[in-house]
């Protein structure tokens, strides 16, 4: 509502109103906007995106969240960070699984351990190599350090960080 001009104008981006007779809109949440992006599939297959100007909204529904953003429960627009995934039941942060990790902020999903990598602990935002002369044999997911084998002829030694050895001059590995 313009008082000089004593006319309605639609609420601006990143801007809504949802009660009537108004002399203000109210800002979007940080990390939202009110503009929107659709992608559409023609008849013959090719791809065209829609871009909506985003202006005279009139709810905060209208304010989206960026992308690798989600809304909790307050309305606010927040992002999970490094070792944590979106529980979309709670709409909350939730920390990664052992055997799993995720390495950049956003609500994408945490990804499954590697071969030959394990991760023991939960929300980490990487998985733990296996030790030089050992495998997972194929086994992805891993979450201990027992699921490196130590090749033939070679032993794991317990420390920080584990290892697979030889045996030294004079044993031998039984």
């Amino acid at each position: 509502f313009e008082h000089d001009r004593m006319r309605c104008t639609p609420c601006g981006v990143d801007q809504y109103q949802s009660t009537p007779e108004q002399d203000r809109c109210e800002l979007c949440p940080s990390f939202s906007t009110t503009k929107t992006t659709t992608t559409f599939v023609n008849q013959l297959g090719i791809p065209f995106t829609i871009i909506g100007d985003g202006l005279g909204s009139n709810s905060s529904a209208d304010c989206l969240c960026f992308d690798g953003y989600f809304k909790d429960a307050n309305g606010n627009c927040a992002t999970c960070a490094k070792g944590q995934t979106l529980d979309a039941t709670t709409l909350s942060c939730v920390d990664c699984a052992p055997g799993t990790s995720k390495a950049s902020t956003g609500t994408g999903s945490c990804a499954v351990c590697p071969v030959n990598t394990y991760q023991n602990l939960p929300g980490k935002d990487a998985c733990k190599s296996c030790p030089l002369f050992s495998t997972t044999n194929g086994t992805s997911g891993s979450t201990t350090a027992a699921a490196c084998i130590c090749a033939d002829s070679y032993m794991l030694v317990d420390g920080t960080p584990a290892s697979c050895l030889t045996c030294p001059k004079g044993q031998t590995l039984d």
